[in-house]
């Protein structure tokens, strides 16, 4: 449902001030307002600003009153500048510019208008008996205060006589409108849906300003690209509704509405995985959540070892300057049976030059987790220790089953590539709980281990020194 104000709605579009110097001729060439490359005077090739022009026609909308009357150049090569000005404008703003022609009787005016050297549109006018207009649209673009806006003859020779009067520039407010859109999807995962707003202003002169999300159950938020969490199974309904104004202030909305269909089986909670860190813009980093659980994620909390943190499920944060920064991610979750587990893993930001310096400033170290540790108050999971490794890699299985049977182990490099396959060093003394992995032929790094105990993977990022 669109919403708008009524003026727009009835209207369509609101025009603004003329902003042409002299764009009717009553000032002459006293002082000069305009730039032509036709002498001023009577004769051939020449404009004169006149109370009477060609056909004995007075001006276009006030007899008596001035207008240019231009007698056409002879050939190509003189040239075709009929009328020029510097006028200032606004950035991102679309404009109508308008001009009335008579052409001389048996004369034929082609004239091109141009805004900043670049072509609007080349128009033709025979006679008619009477005034013709004009109009040129164009938009300026987001830097541009001031153009250098032009009309040019296209023909030369004879009968290309014409006049010229009332030249307007008008600024075009467009009405505020705005289409509300959005994509919706379950992440298997962890049982969370992501939204994605992807709502566009209807025409240039509309900004976006705000969102308001309503999910079904209640809950509602602002955020463009929000995450929920569903409590039950069920279908709901999701609605977001987009607000807008337009260059004059003027506001809108539009609301979308769709069904979902929630329906996700709860398990233990199993929680694992990380995150991704990824560098935007000095010492901004985007944080991207990259977890899997059988339970329902409830929440996120982000703590980025400087004092802050965050809530969101991938915030963008900014460090205050150069030092070594550890990153936690703390998920929590519930389990079929409704009790709460939590899962923790960190990772290590270096930034070496000051984020103030500019350009300069970069992370050098990142992804990197610090003894990659986990805390669950109802999750199982393996503990791998030390980590960093020299060469010798513990694997404590225990947690993970009573009587723990090692399948494959694989170990991939930090872009997910299979590195090793040391499923024929996975063998458990009888009785042991723990597996050792001699990892002295891998190179200083960040690694994955994937290994499978009693038919399940797990997986767990470790670094060999």
């Amino acid at each position: 449902m669109k919403k708008t104000l009524l003026i727009a709605m009835f209207l369509g579009a609101t025009l603004g001030y003329a902003q042409i110097n002299n764009g009717d001729f009553e000032a002459g060439n006293n002082p000069p307002t305009f730039n032509t490359n036709y002498p001023e005077g009577f004769g051939t090739y020449t404009h004169d600003i006149v109370n009477t022009g060609w056909n004995g026609r007075t001006s276009h909308d006030q007899p008596g009153d001035s207008l240019m009357r231009l007698d056409g150049r002879n050939d190509s090569t003189q040239g075709n500048l009929v009328w020029g000005q510097n006028v200032n404008v606004n950035p991102n703003t679309n404009y109508d510019f308008s001009f009335w022609i008579d052409p001389r009787t048996g004369s034929t005016a082609h004239v091109e208008v141009f805004v900043d050297g670049v072509s609007q549109g080349d128009f033709i006018f025979t006679p008619t008996g009477a005034w013709q207009n004009q109009p040129v649209n164009f938009t300026t673009g987001g830097a541009v205060t001031n153009i250098n806006l032009e009309i040019r003859q296209v023909n030369s020779g004879l009968a290309t006589d014409f006049n010229l009067d009332d030249l307007e520039l008008i600024t075009v407010i467009e009405p505020c409108l705005v289409d509300s859109d959005f994509d919706a999807q379950v992440n298997r995962n962890t049982c969370e849906w992501e939204f994605t707003a992807l709502s566009a202003p209807s025409n240039g002169s509309t900004q976006i300003v705000g969102y308001f999300w309503e999910f079904g159950d209640g809950a509602t938020s602002t955020d463009p690209n929000p995450v929920h969490y569903y409590s039950k199974n069920g279908v709901y309904t999701v609605c977001l509704t987009t607000y807008a104004i337009n260059a004059q202030g003027d506001c809108c909305s539009d609301k979308k509405c769709i069904e979902i269909e929630v329906s996700c089986e709860i398990g233990p909670c199993d929680i694992s995985g990380d995150f991704t860190i990824k560098k935007t813009d000095n010492c901004s980093f985007q944080f991207t959540r990259n977890i899997s659980t059988n339970g329902r994620v409830i929440g996120y909390h982000w703590d980025f070892g400087d004092g802050t943190t965050s809530n969101d499920p991938n915030p963008l944060h900014t460090f205050g300057g150069t030092g070594t920064y550890t990153v936690c991610l703390k998920v929590l979750a519930i389990d079929g049976k409704g009790q709460c587990c939590t899962y923790e893993v960190c990772d290590e930001v270096i930034i070496e030059e000051d984020c103030c310096t500019g350009p300069q400033a970069r992370i050098i170290k990142q992804n990197t987790p610090v003894n990659s540790r986990t805390r669950e108050a109802h999750t199982q999971d393996l503990e791998l220790f030390p980590n960093p490794n020299n060469g010798s890699l513990r694997i404590n299985i225990g947690n993970v089953a009573e009587k723990p049977r090692v399948g494959s182990v694989h170990i991939f490099d930090s872009s997910g590539q299979l590195f090793t396959d040391l499923s024929k060093q996975a063998t458990l003394e009888q009785g042991s709980r723990e597996l050792i992995l001699n990892t002295t032929a891998l190179p200083a790094g960040l690694y994955i281990l994937n290994i499978e105990v009693n038919g399940k993977t797990y997986k767990k990022k470790f670094i060999k020194q």
